[in-house]
């Protein structure tokens, strides 16, 4: 047709993300890197969906969460009741399985 712009050659996104028969049952998503840390904490705390993340900076000078990162963990873990949470030592690596979210006041 008269005016359609040709679409750009496909980009691969900069993250990993494997689905498999068992992330579709219910399990952990797993996800690379942290590209969309937050944006993926979220759409996991809102679709009760758990949540493996590794490799977070691993190669960087100070490696893992930043400082506003492990503090929007903080954050979810409060606005959620039975969230669980680890995060290994060198805080590159992430489990989020979110719990049922509250609300009310007094959550601050």
């Amino acid at each position: 047709p008269i005016g359609t712009v040709p679409l750009p050659p496909h980009r691969v996104p900069s993250f990993q993300h494997k689905t498999t028969a068992s992330t579709m049952s219910g399990s952990a998503l797993r996800y690379q890197g942290s590209n969309f840390l937050r944006q993926r904490l979220i759409l996991s705390t809102v679709s009760g969906r758990p949540v493996v993340i590794t490799d977070i900076r691993p190669k960087d000078e100070e490696p893992g969460l930043r400082d506003y990162e492990a503090s929007f963990i903080r954050l979810l873990d409060k606005l959620c009741d039975g969230s669980d949470i680890s995060i290994d030592e060198t805080g590159t690596s992430l489990r989020y399985r979110p719990g049922q979210i509250i609300g009310g006041s007094g959550l601050v």
